[in-house]
């Protein structure tokens, strides 16, 4: 089977190549990584989401770019290339949960605007000890939510 990406995808790979080449090079990279303790930079998180990269898989009425699976491949390998620091792929997860959910749309707005960054936390991954539950924790600065498959 032949996979072409559409000029769509084409342009969204250029452009964040170019954005992520620019914006993050390796010095830089390097140096938040080492340096910063939130593991990115604020002011450059919110170049990150005024391209719209935080909100790609949440749908355009609720705050993001409506896209799907293919863009975020494209996006997570230019991402990969660049070697970005910071939780891109976590809150891109995080907030398309949040939009699967229901009833959030502040929360997914002011993640897509890059004022917030929430994230998928495991409380039955392995290295947090003997798991209870499958259960998932979204935390933000205003509070927590918490989602429990029993």
């Amino acid at each position: 089977m032949k996979f072409d990406l559409s000029e769509d995808q084409a342009l969204l790979q250029s452009s964040t190549r170019d954005f992520f080449a620019k914006a993050f090079p390796l010095e830089k990279t390097r140096r938040v990584m080492e340096h910063e303790p939130l593991g990115f930079e604020k002011p450059a998180w919110r170049q990150i989401a005024e391209m719209g990269y935080p909100g790609l898989l949440v749908p355009e009425a609720q705050g993001g770019q409506g896209l799907g699976p293919i863009e975020l491949a494209i996006v997570s390998e230019e991402a990969g290339r660049a070697c970005l620091p910071g939780p891109l792929f976590d809150v891109q997860l995080a907030a398309a949960t949040l939009a699967a959910a229901g009833k959030q749309d502040a929360l997914l707005q002011a993640i897509c605007a890059g004022d917030k960054v929430a994230t998928i936390a495991w409380r039955n991954s392995p290295y947090a000890g003997e798991a209870r539950s499958r259960s998932m924790t979204f935390s933000y600065a205003v509070g927590e939510l918490s989602l429990t498959k029993a």
